[in-house]
């Protein structure tokens, strides 16, 4: 095992790492994502973890390619909240980003129900849903890793 790289990038298939330069993996859909961040920062350390990917657009205004930072990623791990230092930096970088909760549920749900799950469970209205954010978010906060998620709205509300 080396020297921790800066910052690595990593999303759950490798489709979503195509044009990512330097260090980067692929960790799996879903929960298997946790397993598969671990066997990759066993392998490789990382002193901070960008997760890219798409995601379910579920805020009304939002269309396919816009892009959402989390402040906060909500799901079956609970809620796992984004360093604001990361956060403060990709805002400047990125000020057409939205900024808001990401919902994780790790079964592939209809939009409007994963809506109301979030409503219902955790009393958030996410700008969007996907399936690993939050166990890779959990992880990473458990390893005192800082991290940012950033998702692309594939699929709008």
């Amino acid at each position: 095992m080396g020297a921790p790289s800066e910052v690595m990038v990593v999303a759950a298939l490798r489709t979503e790492l195509l044009f990512v330069r330097g260090p980067k993996g692929a960790l799996g859909m879903g929960e298997a994502a946790r397993a598969g961040l671990r066997r990759l920062l066993d392998r490789r350390p990382a002193k901070a973890c960008v997760l890219v990917g798409y995601c379910g657009g579920l805020a009304e205004d939002l269309p396919p390619g816009a892009l959402i930072l989390a402040e906060r990623v909500v799901g079956p791990e609970g809620t796992v909240r984004v360093g604001a230092r990361a956060l403060a930096k990709a805002q400047a970088l990125l000020p057409e980003a939205r900024v808001g909760p990401i919902f994780t549920d790790p079964a592939l749900l209809r939009k409007n129900v994963a809506k109301l799950k979030a409503l219902e469970e955790h009393r958030i209205s996410p700008l969007g849903v996907d399936m690993e954010s939050n166990f890779v978010a959990a992880e990473l906060f458990r390893r005192k890793i800082p991290f940012l998620v950033a998702r692309v709205v594939l699929d709008p509300w």
